[in-house]
């Protein structure tokens, strides 16, 4: 007796109708309501409703074969209204077919615990794929700039043998651009690095707005072609404090995702401007094939790309980095 009334599973000895003829203390505190215990309790009034005919065949099953351990997971209604899944282990009583003992232990605990390690693993998982592909996709974008820098140094070096020096300026302004490119891949990388490791921080420093506005229009000047009309009126020489760093990220994104989705050469507009509240408005305008409304709520969420992307290269990182950078 000892032992059963402070056990810390729930012990009960009832008949194959779920009437019950014994609880421990425990089942008494946790799941039956004090006006029940002037009436006999049956247990399956203690189980949710879509788990009783699941419970009804364990009882059968104690029934069918009494000399067999049987063992499965119920959920349980406490009195204070909370759902608990315990552990039941249940047996004919021997000596007494009429009767059946049923042990109870609370795996609730457990089971969330499981239910945390198999989400976290299969985030895991998840992650490392994301990784890997982006490993990969950004191998290709490196890949392209270096590529243009290899095959003008070898143009240069002809037109160099064969005294053509018009030319070279040509190959000079291709290198530029495919530097400035590299350069920004590997802003890019650097950033999420930091991000990742949870060293991405703001620094703003005073600087001219004017030099600020000349900073980015450099940090983008690779990408604009005829199609891009940039805009970015005269101001006053103010000083405001910024993230040069942060900001030529957020203006390099901005534009690059506009050419790349613009596969039409449709007009690209991007305008600078500083606002009276003295807040930094960059603002780009494509007519490219837009973002699926469906898919706007996960916009910003790392890895994703939109379901009408396919065709174009990309990482599903750029957009996530630059709200973290804004």
């Amino acid at each position: 007796r000892a032992l059963v009334e402070n056990s810390s599973d729930m012990i009960m000895h009832l008949k194959p109708n779920g009437n019950i003829m014994y609880m421990s203390p425990l089942v008494i505190k946790s799941l039956v309501k004090a006006d029940s215990m002037v009436r006999e309790v049956n247990v399956f009034s203690l189980i949710p409703s879509e788990d009783r005919e699941r419970f009804r065949l364990f009882l059968d099953q104690m029934i069918d074969k009494p000399n067999k351990v049987h063992q499965e997971n119920f959920r349980m209604v406490l009195v204070n209204g909370t759902v608990r899944t315990y552990e039941y282990t249940g047996q004919m009583l021997i000596g007494d077919p009429e009767y059946e003992g049923i042990n109870a232990h609370d795996v609730s605990d457990s089971i969330r615990i499981n239910e945390e390690i198999s989400g976290a693993l299969k985030k895991e998982q998840e992650l490392n794929a994301h990784k890997n592909q982006f490993i990969s996709t950004v191998s290709h974008e490196f890949r392209t700039p270096l590529t243009n820098i290899s095959l003008n140094l070898q143009l240069m070096e002809k037109y160099a043998r064969d005294g053509k020096l018009d030319g070279m300026g040509l190959g000079i302004a291709r290198i530029s651009k495919a530097v400035k490119r590299l350069t920004a891949l590997v802003s890019e990388v650097s950033l999420i690095s930091r991000d990742q490791s949870g060293r991405l921080e703001f620094h703003p420093v005073p600087m001219l707005y004017p030099d600020l506005v000349r900073g980015i229009q450099d940090q983008i000047s690779y990408m604009i072609r005829s199609n891009v009309l940039l805009k970015a009126p005269d101001s006053p020489s103010v000083e405001v404090l910024a993230d040069t760093k942060l900001l030529f990220h957020i203006a390099d994104n901005l534009l690059g995702n506009a050419i790349k989705y613009s596969p039409d050469k449709g007009t690209i507009n991007i305008n600078i401007r500083l606002t009276n509240s003295k807040n930094l408005e960059i603002i780009v305008v494509d007519k490219g094939i837009g973002i699926p409304e469906a898919d706007l709520k996960y916009l910003f969420e790392p890895y994703f790309r939109a379901s009408n992307s396919k065709g174009f290269g990309g990482t599903g990182i750029g957009l996530s980095l630059v709200k973290r950078c804004v």
